[in-house]
């Protein structure tokens, strides 16, 4: 059996980290997902994209990260060589070709760039499945007076994880610096016939060009948050030396979130002795813990909290690296006398801009006294 002592002094240290989902603001909000920097673009409202008044479950989040980290494509890829290969032709258009099926060549559905998306949600190296897993799934339907932010041409397309902007979600968002992107990018909207909807790299424009055209491809979709234990600075929390207790800092720049687990061949944690700890100035606090999954991104950590609703997170630290053994570590100086929460979990620490995963957290109650 592993004892690990952790430093007292290590308080002086901090990590900017948060229960819940605090602070996210649409248009503002840079989010850590899948190994690339997204912006908030809806949550909690109308206004913003894919979203409703109420909906604190979920948010959009569009592509920040600049380069074309997922490539770029053809709104529908063509030429004038005639059938074969999936292609069809569109008569109105001087007998030119184009892949796949479709009334007009810029229907979204079934179109070149429909396919990129879902090629791109399907590949593990670039969404992992677990992160994936989190995306909530969304219907695109043909444009309507009750559903404009839908502004799709063609059939609908059901079950899509990732998928271009509208121009009215492009609207909607109203903020250059999220709608930039440095490169051409093409949106899911139709124009007329052969030509769609295109954002330019300074965010301030939409124009149109014939579907031939190769863009940049630039996804969105809707994140489900309502299993985020922690929020916390991109990068911040991942890179905390192992056996210290960091003092709380508050968040700043782009964050990533911890997400709470249910799979226990994943990630768990066993706590015999829950019995409240009772402590006073210079005074350490020992549990015994076993049942935990271990790799090296993988560590038995704990928050303290404030007991009480609303308490809120005091100090982070990853405590082990081990499947059992028993954590110690000096009450930080300078905590006030009064009720505590320690939050013991097994933890999975990915990098700065990819989603973390925790068990269900073990709550041991802590009297400073």
């Amino acid at each position: 059996m592993s004892f690990f002592v952790l430093s007292p002094c290590a308080a002086a240290f901090a990590v900017g980290i948060q229960s819940g989902t605090p602070g996210i603001t649409p248009n503002r909000t840079v989010v850590g997902f899948a190994g690339q920097e997204w912006w908030v673009v809806g949550y909690n409202g109308p206004p913003g994209v894919y979203t409703t008044r109420g909906d604190t479950d979920s948010v959009t989040l569009l592509l920040k990260s600049a380069g074309t980290p997922y490539g770029t494509a053809a709104f529908r890829a063509g030429g004038d060589a005639g059938p074969g290969g999936g292609m069809k032709r569109y008569p109105a258009d001087a007998d030119q070709w184009y892949e796949l099926d479709f009334t007009y060549p810029s229907d979204y559905s079934d179109s070149t760039l429909q396919r990129k998306m879902t090629a791109i949600a399907e590949n593990a190296d670039l969404f992992p499945a677990r992160e994936l897993a989190l995306i909530n799934e969304r219907a695109l339907t043909p444009s309507t007076a009750a559903a404009e932010n839908d502004e799709t041409g063609g059939a609908p397309v059901p079950g899509q994880k990732l998928w271009p902007l509208s121009q009215a979600e492009w609207t909607d968002i109203d903020n250059d610096e999220v709608r930039c992107f440095g490169s051409f990018f093409w949106m899911r909207s139709p124009y007329v016939d052969t030509n769609a909807i295109f954002g330019y790299p300074t965010g301030g424009q939409l124009f149109f060009r014939p579907v031939l055209s190769v863009f940049a491809v630039r996804p969105a979709f809707n994140l489900d948050i309502s299993s985020v234990l922690f929020t916390s600075a991109a990068g911040g929390k991942d890179s905390a030396a192992l056996g210290r207790l960091y003092a709380v800092d508050e968040l700043s720049g782009p964050v990533k979130f911890t997400v709470e687990t249910a799979d226990t061949s994943f990630l768990s944690l066993i706590c015999a002795d829950t019995a409240e700890r009772v402590v006073s100035t210079g005074g350490t606090v020992r549990i015994e813990y076993s049942g935990a999954k271990t790799a090296a991104n993988k560590f038995v950590s704990c928050v303290i909290e404030k007991a009480g609703d609303g308490g809120g997170v005091l100090f982070y630290g990853r405590l082990a690296g081990t499947a059992g053994g028993t954590v110690s570590f000096a009450v930080p100086a300078g905590l006030p006398n009064g009720a505590y929460v320690i939050r013991l979990f097994n933890e999975e620490c990915n990098g700065g801009m990819e989603t973390d995963f925790a068990c269900p957290p073990v709550s041991i109650p802590l009297l400073k006294k």
